[in-house]
């Protein structure tokens, strides 16, 4: 990915006049001119979460950031490396716009008996063309994505036992590579519209003076 985070291959295609995203599968490898299957679990799975009724957060916490990053917490080889990477994929959802990024739409990948957290998939600035303002998971227990702050992001991080220092460092890392991202983004993928490039840009730019 043009913003050095680990992502699927994704494209944007037509199908019965309606634009859709395509996205290549990252649970297999070739070896040998066959293909293996590298098991995985969405969040779902993994947190024992029915998708039908469970896998968007409510009050009750059952679908949560903390609670995926519990399972890497857990199990993960690289505890601390692969919090960040969770960290940066939320910082990310976040920046642009991401309102139905569920627990579906995260997975860990197995090796062995250690995890690691999946590449991002079936990310798009939902907020642009879906109804809904109120995050998919919430940050810092704010449900709304106009209303997350800086602050309420190195907060969530330090809960799942990132340093400060590791926190601040992912927050503003991220940020800056997807500023730098956009404009070859928006050139490499038809069908963008200039708007929805703007809105993202502007909402990393408020993360960024946020407190």
């Amino acid at each position: 990915m043009l913003a050095g985070l680990s992502a699927a291959e994704a494209t944007l295609d037509s199908f019965g006049g309606r634009t859709v995203l395509v996205v290549r599968r990252f649970d297999r490898e070739e070896s040998n001119g066959r293909l293996r299957r590298i098991h995985q679990e969405d969040g779902c799975q993994a947190l024992g979460v029915d998708p039908a009724f469970g896998k968007y957060q409510t009050l009750d916490g059952t679908a949560s950031y903390r609670r995926l990053a519990a399972v890497l917490a857990a199990h993960a080889a690289d505890v601390q490396g692969e919090l960040r990477k969770l960290a940066a994929l939320m910082v990310f959802t976040i920046a642009i716009g991401n309102t139905d990024a569920h627990l579906r739409n995260h997975a860990f990948l197995h090796s062995g008996s250690a995890l690691s957290l999946a590449p991002i998939y079936d990310a798009a600035p939902a907020v642009e063309f879906a109804a809904t303002r109120q995050l998919a998971l919430w940050i810092d227990e704010q449900p709304l994505l106009s209303a997350v702050t800086r602050g309420q992001l190195l907060r969530e991080m330090t809960v799942w036992g990132l340093s400060a220092d590791d926190g601040e460092a992912v927050f503003d890392s991220t940020l800056a590579s997807l500023l730098n991202a956009y404009p070859q983004a928006a050139s490499d993928t038809h069908g963008v519209k200039a708007a929805t490039v703007d809105a993202c840009v502007a909402r990393a730019e408020r993360l960024l003076r946020s407190s």
